[in-house]
């Protein structure tokens, strides 16, 4: 799957061999939520709220026998996202895979997870 970034491997403790195959990964870089509101004598100001990094992965090739129930139940560690093509590095830490995986049984593609973490830090390799 040629795309922006070429191909785009996922990178979790334990769990080699996972492939985002249509690299369409949408990342929260924020980690913060903003929200405006009106105070009662019509001043205005913006509620913040920390929310932590979700990143939506999209389509996942997993290896023949995988077990996604264990991937969901592991603990909090460091997880990455390589895109090959342009040498760039998204680094997730103290995160887990969380979702409602949904296997395609036509592409054999599993969707629904997402990256939870409390840091992120984007480089290039």
């Amino acid at each position: 799957m040629q795309n922006f970034g070429g191909y785009m491997h996922l990178n979790v403790p334990g769990y080699p061999g996972l492939v985002l195959r249509t690299n369409m990964v949408k990342i929260d870089e924020s980690g913060l939520s903003s929200e405006g509101i009106a105070n009662a004598d019509g001043s205005v100001s913006v509620k913040m709220t920390p929310t932590g990094y979700m990143t939506e992965l999209g389509d996942i090739e997993l290896p023949p026998g995988f077990n996604i129930q264990s991937l969901l139940t592991n603990g909090y560690d460091t997880i990455s996202i390589v895109e090959d093509t342009n040498g760039r590095l998204h680094i997730f830490n103290q995160a887990r895979i969380v979702g409602k995986p949904v296997t395609d049984t036509s592409t054999g593609a599993t969707s629904g997870l997402q990256i939870f973490a409390a840091a992120y830090q984007r480089a290039n390799t």
